[in-house]
């Protein structure tokens, strides 16, 4: 299992320097992790990329669904209070 955030995502939908990499460690994934707030994160970077006219609409619509169609095969973090308190706890414990 693997966590990943906005960041790591973002190459499986838009061409990146990385996105090679990415890719390939996408598809050795058994399993991805990713925070409950991802999809929010990678849509704010994809409208960005289009305001800035780094992507055009087809580009970003082309995304937009490649991102969904990644998003439905991952877990994601909704227990933010269970998180935070078990993070906390483990910090403690591994002075």
């Amino acid at each position: 299992m693997n966590f990943w955030d906005a960041a790591a995502c973002l190459p499986l939908v838009v061409r990146e320097g990385s996105s090679g990499a990415v890719l390939t460690l996408y598809e050795r994934s058994d399993a991805i992790v990713a925070w409950t707030l991802t999809p929010v994160e990678v849509a704010s970077a994809l409208a960005r990329l289009q305001r800035e006219r780094r992507l055009r609409h087809t580009q970003a619509e082309r995304a937009f669904a490649v991102w969904e169609g990644i998003a439905a095969g991952l877990h994601f973090v909704t227990d933010v209070e269970a998180v935070k308190r078990r993070a906390i706890r483990l910090l403690r414990v591994l002075r």
